[in-house]
């Protein structure tokens, strides 16, 4: 009996799945991370700071979209979630534009909160959170804190 040490090995295939996986998931931890901020500086009608953390998390959602597996089962939830990340700091924008400084419309009627299923054995980059405000945006990134936890994007109802 002969035992073959590359029957127990991943193929290529899954090895590449796994890594394409673990960085989508990194760059939703990030985006996670600057979708708080901005939901934290949106709450506080810091209007022009929201809207820089809103493109932050969109960038870092793109980069997901762009190196996640073709048929990972997030692929479609992420990117609704982008679009309504867009929403949101165009809307930002477009009240700047008017000469108006306060939010009128609610964040929670632009981003709604998603489950993911990728999960975070990762914890996000050192001082991610550093200026957060504690318990004020209690949503994208707050699952995020308990390693190996479900991923959660959007505002907590």
């Amino acid at each position: 009996m002969s035992s073959n040490p590359t029957a127990t090995e991943p193929s290529a295939a899954v090895r590449d799945y796994e890594d394409r996986s673990s960085q989508g998931t990194q760059f939703v931890m990030e985006a996670a991370s600057a979708e708080q901020e901005a939901m934290v500086r949106d709450r506080a009608n810091q209007l022009q700071r929201a809207i820089s953390y809103y493109v932050q998390a969109s960038n870092r959602l793109s980069e997901a979209l762009a190196v996640l597996p073709l048929h990972h089962p997030d692929l479609e939830a992420i990117r609704q979630h982008k679009s309504e990340v867009d929403a949101r700091a165009n809307y930002l924008r477009d009240t700047l534009d008017s000469g108006v400084d306060t939010a009128g419309v609610p964040l929670e009627q632009h981003i709604h909160p998603v489950s993911l299923t990728m999960t975070s054995t990762e914890p996000v980059a050192p001082g991610a959170h550093r200026e957060a405000t504690k318990g004020a945006a209690m949503g994208g990134a707050a699952a995020i804190g308990g390693l190996g936890g479900l991923l959660l994007l959007g505002t907590e109802r």
